[in-house]
């Protein structure tokens, strides 16, 4: 009996909460819309970054190399003659 007087009350509140829910809904469907933008600008942002730095680190090997054959052309150059 207990058990059925709960059950009236809560289906008497049904019409209050529904509204209440659909707003609280609506409201989790916006934030998960944001979010998965955001995430989306992110994932560009760190997809950019990713070939920045390869860009880089190609460009820093050239440089070593480069770098790495001018002292070696140095070095088999004959020494200056001495006074």
């Amino acid at each position: 009996m207990v058990q059925d007087s709960f059950n009236c009350r809560w289906l008497n509140l049904l019409p209050v909460w529904v509204p209440i829910m659909q707003d609280e809904l609506f409201e989790l469907q916006m934030q998960l819309s944001y979010q998965e933008d955001t995430i989306a600008q992110l994932n560009d942002v760190v997809t950019r970054q990713q070939q920045d730095i390869q860009r880089l680190t190609e460009a820093l090997a050239r440089l070593k190399k480069q770098f790495e054959e001018m002292v070696e052309s140095e070095t088999q150059e004959a020494p200056p003659p001495h006074y």
